[in-house]
């Protein structure tokens, strides 16, 4: 049996991280030099997110990943339109197939691939198509907070985390959320409303596979073929443009604000600090080769610039960067956790750290 949703409703202190994590002066902290960002990560706030442990939903040890889904499926929906994240806990979810069982049970929602993303991640599991590592990116650089696949013309209404390995105590790894209602309410208005005007104009650029680094775009767009990108492209609003080394740019203009497909409301919807130039110059390995061969910004994975293509101060970029981390929160996920966000009202990211850490994810739309 649920319990009402008020049992589902937790003093923050259940969700502490060991510790404020410092984010000020974070090697390879994308903006941490900046003279306005904030010094340490803020502990989670009541009801963000949301904990749901596995006594609150009547779960016993022995129960299948499908009854977990079924014990929280009928709250869900409310309780993330509501709140934006829930965090799962204590429940029976072992490993990546039962991870996908209980999503495949919790209701009206469909796994979606990760075709054309710019992240670099696997799949898991022969008989989980749809379920990916979460970014591989080397654990020393710290990954921004957005909006899953902002840049594209299609996204993740949801997105899930689950836990495989959590990080050791004390060498980082921290999940990251903030509300994006929370980071608008403290942006410059000027900022957001020049955006607002213009959108967001996000390029990319990505190597052939023979060049052998980094990431392919035979990788990005699950094909061998040119024109099989290039249909793909077509049909997903962007431009492009082939180099004689084999690699690709393309780009497309996005709004910067969507309005909620439930809801209506207006939302601070985006990737434009994260897909920024200046965030891979923090990079440990962009880093060195930006100094070390001076390329340009349209070089790097990603860039973003205002719709019309003009390029967007440096100061409006960090001016986002900390007012993105000025509202975040972080915690330490444990082994068989289970975030759920609802990825047009929350953004997430994840702290620079050492050893072993494996998420898990998987984005999933209406169905």
């Amino acid at each position: 049996m649920i319990r009402s949703i008020t049992a589902f409703v937790r003093g923050a202190a259940w969700l502490q991280t060991r510790g404020a994590a410092q984010l000020a002066g974070r090697p390879f902290m994308p903006g941490g030099e900046g003279e306005n960002f904030p010094k340490y990560l803020e502990e989670p706030r009541e009801n963000f997110p949301v904990l749901v442990t596995g006594t609150d939903a009547g779960i016993s040890p022995t129960d299948s990943p499908k009854a977990c889904a079924e014990a929280v499926k009928e709250k869900l929906k409310d309780q993330l339109l509501k709140y934006g994240a829930i965090l799962y806990r204590d429940f029976p979810i072992k490993n990546h197939d039962d991870f996908a069982e209980f999503f495949n049970n919790l209701g009206p929602y469909k796994s979606m691939d990760y075709k054309g993303g710019a992240a670099v991640r696997n799949t898991v599991g022969s008989q989980n198509k749809n379920v990916y590592t979460a970014s591989r990116e080397p654990p020393e650089w710290t990954i921004e907070p957005h909006n899953e696949m902002a840049y594209m013309s299609y996204w993740p209404k949801l997105i899930l985390f689950y836990c495989d390995v959590p990080p050791p105590e004390g060498t980082g790894g921290e999940s990251v959320i903030c509300h994006v209602r929370d980071i608008l309410e403290k942006l410059d208005p000027d900022v957001a409303a020049k955006f607002d005007k213009l959108g967001i104009r996000y390029s990319r650029h990505i190597a052939d596979k023979s060049q052998d680094f980094y990431q392919s775009w035979q990788e990005v767009f699950r094909t061998e073929e040119r024109g099989e990108a290039e249909k793909y492209l077509k049909e997903t609003d962007n431009q492009w443009i082939w180099n004689e080394d084999g690699s690709i740019n393309f780009w497309q203009t996005r709004p910067a604000f969507i309005n909620h497909p439930i809801t209506g409301e207006k939302l601070w919807f985006n990737h434009i600090h994260r897909k920024h130039a200046s965030a891979w110059k923090s990079h440990p390995v962009w880093k060195k080769i930006w100094e070390e061969q001076n390329i340009n910004d349209e070089q790097f994975p990603t860039h973003s610039a205002y719709g019309d293509g003009s390029p967007i101060p440096e100061s409006v970029v960090q001016h986002i960067r900390d007012v993105s981390w000025e509202v975040a929160v972080g915690t330490q996920m444990k082994h068989k956790d289970v975030m759920v966000l609802e990825n047009h009202l929350v953004q997430h990211a994840r702290l620079s750290f050492t050893g072993q850490r494996k998420l898990l994810t998987i984005l999933a739309e209406y169905a």
